[in-house]
């Protein structure tokens, strides 16, 4: 199940960016909807992040536990910190820095995946 959560993590991270660059060239009035797409990626990024953590509980170790566990830390904490700055000072979000924020999701996710416990 984890490797298909993380799989679908990554399209949807993915999917988002292409969103969120296109809404960049193409600006429209509907900043709520870039707030609950980054939500919805955020809420799937915690469960993995929970996943995971459970695993290792359960005795499971990766083969770098210390780098592992700072992808676990920085896939819940990338989007908050790119939706703090992309709302910054503005009435609505630059989507090019979330875009960014949801690319980097993706990457933790796969580099989550990488260093991931052995089974």
């Amino acid at each position: 199940m984890r490797a298909s959560l993380a799989v679908t993590t990554i399209l949807y991270a993915a999917g988002v960016t292409l969103w969120l660059v296109v809404r960049t060239y193409r600006p429209s009035s509907r900043p709520a909807a870039v707030v609950a797409a980054l939500g919805v990626l955020e809420c799937a990024l915690i469960l993995q992040a929970i996943m995971d953590l459970a695993s290792l509980a359960s005795g499971n170790r990766p083969g770098q536990m210390a780098v592992h566990l700072a992808y676990v830390g920085a896939s819940v904490i990338v989007l908050p910190v790119v939706l703090a700055i992309a709302h910054s000072g503005r009435k609505e979000p630059a989507h090019i820095v979330a875009a960014v924020g949801s690319a980097a999701a993706a990457i933790i996710v796969i580099r989550l995946q990488m260093t991931g416990v052995r089974q």
